[in-house]
């Protein structure tokens, strides 16, 4: 059982994310520059690149904790700006590359903190938000962790934890910074099905950096490739992920081949063989 995203009115807009002309900046060092980008409700969106090509900064705007320079951000067709921030605690979750705590918070803790915008900062814990996130636990299956330390934890148990808060607040679109990082195998794979099974049962919005290229291509609908400070191509896996496009993002060769069990893509890096 995962909890799903809080019910509301249905909303006429299409785009549940939209960059316009966005441009940010670090001080003088430019990151993205005019970028344009929507993301339609109820896909999942992957955002790949190479490292420094602004996948994090682009999540960053698009949760609102950094303002543009320039251009527009909007979440279901409202300025980021003009959300109040509760508001937007409801609407986005986000499981950001770096979790850091001040406190020895126990697992049961940190995924609670994902219930306060329901119930206020102050409120105590309620059945209902002790429910929802013994759900969001057992989802990601962390709930036998439910009273250790987080800094108990290996990386895998931490990136786990870190999701089950995310689904604790119910979002209805949720921005992923590469959420599979320190997990074996096993758990990339059960981490990305379950956000699958989420989006396809409630229609919730998922946008995810991601690196590995396979589980993009097997879990993604739309992806984009982001290369020198802005969108380089997006569109479907197979209008995107091809061969001379990834060789120009990428600055490599990688075989494009398709996975003769699911149809999807697969990509192997190539290899230069050694001169005679």
């Amino acid at each position: 059982m995962v909890p799903s995203p809080i019910v509301v009115a249905e909303t006429k807009e299409e785009i549940a994310l939209e960059l316009v002309g966005t441009s940010f900046a670090y001080g003088s060092e430019p990151v993205l520059s005019d970028v344009h980008l929507s993301v339609e409700t109820g896909r999942f969106f992957g955002l790949m690149g190479p490292n420094g090509s602004g996948k994090t900064t682009l999540l960053q705007l698009l949760s609102g904790a950094i303002r543009a320079d320039a251009g527009a951000v909007k979440i279901m067709g409202r300025d980021v700006i003009s959300w109040d921030r509760r508001e937007l605690a409801r609407l986005v979750a986000v499981v950001p590359q770096r979790f850091d705590l001040a406190f020895p918070f126990t697992v049961q803790e940190v995924v609670l903190l994902g219930r306060v915008p329901h119930r206020g900062p102050l409120a105590l814990d309620r059945d209902d938000d002790l429910r929802v996130a013994r759900e969001a636990m057992e989802a990601v299956e962390v709930a036998h962790l439910a009273s250790r330390r987080m800094h108990e934890l290996s990386g895998g148990e931490f990136k786990r934890a870190v999701v089950a808060k995310a689904l604790a607040q119910q979002p209805r679109i949720l921005l992923l910074d590469e959420p599979a990082a320190h997990l074996d195998i096993r758990h990339q794979v059960s981490l990305y099905q379950l956000i699958e099974d989420i989006r396809r049962r409630t229609g919730f919005t998922v946008v995810s950096a991601m690196h590995d290229l396979n589980l993009a291509a097997a879990y993604c609908d739309r992806v984009a490739l982001l290369s020198q400070q802005r969108v380089a191509r997006t569109g479907s896996v197979e209008e995107v992920m091809t061969y001379r496009h990834l060789r120009d993002v990428f600055g490599t060769d990688i075989y494009v081949g398709v996975n003769e069990f699911t149809g999807h893509r697969l990509f192997t890096p190539m290899a230069k063989k050694p001169e005679a």
